[in-house]
């Protein structure tokens, strides 16, 4: 289930005369029906997303169809944004592979609270062996 607002408008950097669409999109994720999302999704909402995609299932299934719908729907410029890392991935494996997703399709991910500061920038990506690179490195 995805909560929706409006895209925010920012200027295009590929034309001045036109505005381009980004979307800051989360994701909130339990492991087990009975815990609770509310939390994530107020973190999220206050970190200005404009939808929310809200799994309950276990991060170590590969299989969550909303994460999965959420990649797929990125655009370029749109940000995914997450409460916390462990809400996202269980594994480094798991975290590279949705950040090389994210980068793929130009867009930015970011990390509201969490011991791993609070933005990986979409001037890094990752190679094919799973390592980050950044501008300058």
């Amino acid at each position: 289930m995805a909560a929706s607002k409006p895209f925010q408008l920012v200027d295009c950097p590929i034309s001045p005369r036109h505005i381009c669409r980004m979307a800051i999109i989360g994701y909130a994720r339990v492991s087990t029906v009975g815990q609770n999302l509310d939390v994530q999704i107020q973190q999220l909402t206050e970190h200005g997303c404009d939808r929310i995609f809200q799994e309950k299932v276990s991060g170590t299934k590969i299989d969550r169809p909303q994460l999965k719908r959420l990649l797929s729907s990125l655009q370029p410029r749109d940000t995914l944004v997450v409460a916390r890392l462990d809400r996202l991935a269980r594994s480094c494996l798991d975290l590279l592979n949705i950040v090389k997703a994210t980068t793929a399709k130009e867009a930015n991910f970011s990390i509201v609270s969490g011991t791993m500061g609070q933005h990986i920038d979409s001037d890094w990506q990752v190679n094919a062996n799973g390592a980050f690179r950044g501008r300058g490195i």
